[in-house]
């Protein structure tokens, strides 16, 4: 079974390439993080079991409204976390890296509460 940073990358990046190319196919998934195409097509079996995927016949790989639902999400929190540390002048590799591992390890509702606090503080700011 995935864990759920790993889960979360998975979708993350599914519904990244479906935003840029329309469709996400297992090699690209494999090139993005870096791994191999048999441990995609494992991982895309625990996608589909869990119901956060499914794949076309042409063998694409589409996200459900639940997987969807979870990758806007993720997606939300890193682009929050990133444009966080970018403007507190962190380090542009260093903002991604951090960004990835918060995007994982916040509940919402903390998520929630420091988007409000940042967001009235750089109100204030500018």
């Amino acid at each position: 079974m995935l864990g759920k940073t790993k889960t979360e990358n998975y979708l993350k990046v599914i519904y990244l390439l479906q935003q840029q190319h329309g469709t996400a196919r297992q090699r690209e998934i494999a090139d993005v993080l870096e791994v191999s195409r048999p441990t995609v097509s494992i991982s895309m079996k625990e996608l589909i079991k869990a119901g956060y995927a499914e794949i076309n016949p042409d063998g694409s790989v589409i996200l459900t409204v639940q997987g969807k639902h979870i990758a806007d999400a993720v997606t939300e929190k890193y682009r929050f976390f990133l444009h966080m540390l970018r403007f507190m002048q962190v380090n542009e590799n260093t903002a991604k890296e951090d960004a990835c591992k918060l995007e994982h390890s916040l509940s919402d509702e903390s998520f929630t509460a420091m988007q409000r606090f940042f967001e009235e503080f750089s109100d204030t700011k500018t």
